[in-house]
């Protein structure tokens, strides 16, 4: 496979990973402003935030390979670019598994109690990192998979093109599923007294 192609395949496994997180985004930050919200424990109203802040992290690692191929790379496709890609959706994975085990937590807290919720949430997170990264490294040990000794070459302006309008496609959605959520977060309240009578 040439090394335009694995850049491709990498960059757009990212791109679905960023659609993926970016909807969790929209409901985690759609959760602050439901009406129970406000019942909720401090605790469990700060670990939400907290679990907000990590999925906008997980989201920002997972745009920077994009941005680094559009920017740095000025759309060439490098090795750097390759591993870069690689690495940032790993690394995302972490403040991925903790954002969602604290959803769990916050869930489980609320509908049930304390110690479910810590079984729920730790369950959550420990069994995502151990397939991961546990299970993840070990079929890379055992499959011993090669280091890349591809040759650079230079990428053509149409390949430079259609992974551009790729990376348009997936943020204007994205975009739009967050406008989206910013609407639904009014609640009737706030509706009724918007309207003109």
């Amino acid at each position: 496979m040439s090394l335009s192609r694995k850049v491709k395949i990498a960059l757009d496994e990212n791109r679905m990973l960023i659609l993926s997180a970016q909807v969790l985004f929209g409901f985690q930050l759609l959760g602050g402003f439901q009406e129970g919200f406000a019942e909720l424990p401090s605790h469990a109203r700060s670990l939400n935030c907290l679990a907000l802040v990590l999925m906008a992290l997980t989201i920002g690692l997972l745009i920077a390979p994009s941005m680094q191929h559009r920017i740095v790379e000025e759309g060439r496709d490098t090795i750097r670019i390759h591993g870069v890609a690689g690495l940032f959706a790993g690394i995302a994975l972490l403040p991925l598994g903790i954002s969602l085990g604290l959803d769990i937590y916050v869930v489980f807290e609320h509908v049930f109690n304390i110690d479910a919720a810590m079984t729920a949430g730790g369950s959550f997170c420990a069994l995502a990192m151990l397939l991961w990264f546990v299970v993840g490294f070990s079929l890379r040990l055992r499959l011993k998979v090669p280091a890349m000794c591809e040759k650079e070459e230079p990428t053509s302006l149409s390949t430079r093109i259609e992974q551009m309008l790729t990376e348009a496609r997936v943020i204007v959605p994205g975009a739009q599923a967050l406008l989206g959520f910013s609407w639904w977060w009014r609640s009737p309240e706030l509706s009724k007294t918007s309207m003109p009578p």
